[in-house]
């Protein structure tokens, strides 16, 4: 019995060093070519790197840190980046369509034009300050993210899950919110002013202070929602002060 656990305690020790060996190898193969498709780089390292225009498509990077990695124009298709530090990245037209990014850290990230379609960003997600202006977001799952402050100006969030994220004083001008799941999420001083909210739920969100001005708001279901110094199209709501 004990020759056995001595065996399999030797297997597991194996293969991890083996395992820690690939990521290490691909790593460098990242850097020298700048492409590592369907790669295993879970946990890896990669601080501040120039990566601009790397191909990652379909690889593993599950917490990972990149934080202040320059992946600009990168493939990031189908990628896992969940539970990854991406502070301060940028990943400008970057191409993240069906990624995983549930629970990254994309503090300060700048995201201007990335393509963020169908990637899923659920609870955990910090995307403080970020700056996601002219992305898209279509069909993305953001439930519970930090979004506070974040830059979404002409941003496409067109049927995103949006439900109880934080988006308090975000700049979402001009973006197009079009069937938005916004249920319960903290609006507070957001401004969305000629915001496209078509048929959007804000069904209890808390809009004090926001500025919803030359914001298309038909169809738009904004029962329960908290309206204190509210500006809307209409004027000044003030029901709920």
């Amino acid at each position: 019995m004990k020759k056995l656990i001595f065996l399999l305690s030797l297997l597991l020790i194996f293969s991890l060093s083996t395992k820690a060996d690939t990521i290490e190898a691909n790593k460098l193969k990242l850097k020298k070519f700048n492409s590592c498709e369907s790669c295993n780089l879970n946990g890896v390292i990669l601080i501040g790197e120039q990566l601009s225009g790397a191909n990652l498509w379909w690889a593993v990077m599950s917490g990972a840190n990149l934080s202040n990695s320059d992946l600009s124009h990168a493939n990031l298709k189908n990628t896992k980046l969940d539970k990854s530090k991406l502070n301060g990245i940028k990943l400008i037209k970057a191409d993240l369509s069906k990624s995983d990014l549930d629970g990254v850290d994309l503090t300060e990230a700048v995201l201007r034009g990335a393509n963020l379609s169908n990637t899923v960003l659920r609870k955990g997600a910090i995307l403080y300050r970020a700056d996601l202006s002219r992305a898209n977001l279509n069909n993305s799952t953001m439930s519970g993210a930090d979004l506070r402050g974040a830059y979404l100006t002409l941003t496409n969030l067109s049927g995103a899950f949006l439900g109880g994220a934080n988006l308090s004083n975000a700049i979402l001008t001009e973006a197009i919110l079009k069937d938005a799941n916004l249920v319960e999420a903290n609006l507070n001083r957001a401004d969305f002013s000629g915001a496209d909210l078509t048929g959007a739920n804000l069904t209890r969100t808390d809009l004090r202070g926001a500025d919803l001005r030359g914001a298309d708001l038909t169809g738009t279901d904004l029962n329960g929602a908290i309206l204190c110094d509210t500006k809307t199209p209409w004027g000044i709501d003030n029901s709920d002060c």
